[in-house]
Formats: C-alpha cells, structure tokens, sequence
C-alpha cells in the first residue's frame, strides 16, 4: 500500500512487483495461488457446502 499510494499520478505502478508481492504473500500465509477469485461465479452443486462472506459455513439444502 505504501508503495501504490506513493506513486504520482502520472507513473505507471510496476505491475510485475505487485504481482510477485501478492504471491509472496499468498505463499507466506499457505494460500493456494490459483486464479481463482471470489468475484467470479462458480459452479454449485447441491451437496456442496458453501461459506457466506463472513466465512461462516452453511449447507445448501435440496428443495423436494
């Protein structure tokens, strides 16, 4: 962040840092760096458990 805010508005960030930064991290904290982001839809299966935002685990229920 101290970087990124430092930054005048003309500069373009170094976008390979930032990368690297935010794998580093992913990798420090045993976070599997896959590509695959919240914010993008996944598939659900109705067997499939889910965690809401809060990261408190529920369980789709089938409607009969």
């Amino acid at each position: 962040m101290r970087y990124v805010r430092g930054l005048e508005f003309t500069e373009t960030p170094d976008y390979t840092k930032l990368r690297l930064g935010f794998r580093n991290l992913a990798k420090r904290m045993g976070i599997e760096y896959d590509g695959k982001f919240d914010w993008i839809p996944q598939e659900k299966h109705a067997d499939e458990k889910m965690f809401s935002a809060s990261g408190v685990e529920s369980v789709k229920v089938q409607e009969r």
